[in-house]
């Protein structure tokens, strides 16, 4: 019969265990949001000036709604902060390139920030299959829709990939394996000789999608 002493100890043993195991859930847990945004420049618009559409929609929240987005367009002019995952920027033209400034707040009055190289003769692509990968899943991340409207000289692009997760990859078309549930931004920097344009998008791995964590009006919307 075990004694009382070795029962103790090898409850305090599974006690360790637990707690080290809670403490590496909570580790890669965020509670905040997170986050991300997308651009297309209209290059066609009959416009005076240089016209961009923005797409916030795949900032999220793990426990709340994002209520607010705060975009500072990087040109000088006054911040924008809307409920709106969207947004829509005329620039002046030159010098065709900003660093774009987008913060989000939550429901929860946590907030998150990211800066990214918008430019305007380059429309960057990303997407990524599946939707919602499970842990230890292969998730193809693909740049091919991406469009350079005018390079001087014209040099090839490098694609560039950051996973949120510390690694990085380069290629046109790439695969990843997260190894650890959670949410991840993952970016894409389009690197040319005007400098490298970059976007972002969240992705959901090993878990359900959180209720409401994308915009004001609950749910995530999920741009093309």
């Amino acid at each position: 019969m075990q004694s009382f002493a070795g029962r103790s100890a090898a409850i305090i043993c599974v006690v360790a265990i637990l707690s080290l195991a809670l403490g590496t859930a909570v580790a890669n847990d965020r509670a905040g949001p997170i986050a991300a945004f997308t651009y297309n420049p209209c290059v066609m618009c009959a416009a005076p000036g240089d016209v961009v559409f923005f797409n916030a929609s795949y900032s999220i929240s793990p426990i709340g709604n994002i209520v607010s987005y705060t975009w500072n367009f990087g040109d000088g002019s006054p911040l924008l902060k809307t409920n709106s995952s969207s947004a829509t920027h005329m620039y002046g033209g030159l010098p065709g390139k900003w660093q774009v400034t987008l913060t989000v707040q939550d429901s929860n009055h946590q907030t998150d920030t990211v800066s990214q190289l918008v430019i305007f003769n380059v429309a960057p692509r990303l997407t990524f299959q599946p939707a919602n990968p499970d842990l230890g899943q292969t998730v193809l991340f693909n740049a091919s829709s991406t469009i350079i409207y005018f390079q001087n000289p014209p040099t090839p692009p490098e694609f560039q990939w950051s996973f949120g997760d510390g690694t990085n990859a380069t290629g046109t078309v790439v695969e990843h394996v997260y190894h650890t549930a959670g949410i991840y931004r993952a970016t894409l920097s389009v690197v040319t000789t005007m400098g490298n344009a970059t976007i972002s998008k969240t992705l959901i791995v090993g878990q359900d999608p959180p209720r409401g964590g994308g915009g004001a009006g609950g749910g995530r919307a999920i741009p093309d």
